[in-house]
């Protein structure tokens, strides 16, 4: 038995865990290491510093998830 680590581009996992399965792999185990937009980050920033916009209506709800 042999364990194996690596790292792939996101889009082609499905395809290595297809493989690997067909050759009777046990355990996969897939994380995603997936960046945080540059806006999520500012936003992030700024609410520890008390500057957060308040999501009050709908559209500011909906506006800050888009932008994530």
């Amino acid at each position: 038995m042999a364990t194996l680590t690596c790292e792939i581009d996101s889009k082609e996992v499905d395809k290595v865990k297809t493989i690997l399965k067909a050759l009777e792999a046990r355990k996969l185990k897939v994380t995603h290491n997936n960046p945080v937009s540059p806006s999520f980050e500012k936003k992030l920033r700024n609410s520890k510093k008390g500057k957060g916009t308040k999501l009050t209506t709908e559209q500011r709800l909906s506006d800050f998830f888009q932008s994530i």
